[in-house]
């Protein structure tokens, strides 16, 4: 799978959280292109974690961003 767009990055990235366990409060909350990857950010549960994506669409990496996630 080639990764055209942010949609198609957050995709691949949902997919992976589902397969991880984590299919209820999975929200994405912005997806960029930096140098060669895509930068995903989703809401998972109350965390806010950061995925790059390739143009493969393999997850190249992940964190949790130090900053909770706080509802509006």
């Amino acid at each position: 799978m080639t990764v055209r767009n942010a949609g198609e990055a957050s995709e691949v990235v949902r997919r992976f959280l589902e397969q991880m366990g984590w299919s209820l409060f999975i929200f994405p909350r912005r997806a960029e292109r930096t140098d060669d990857r895509w930068v995903v950010e989703m809401i998972v549960g109350m965390k806010v974690m950061q995925f790059e994506v390739d143009d493969e669409g393999q997850i190249v990496s992940y964190r949790t961003v130090n900053e909770p996630y706080v509802p509006p």
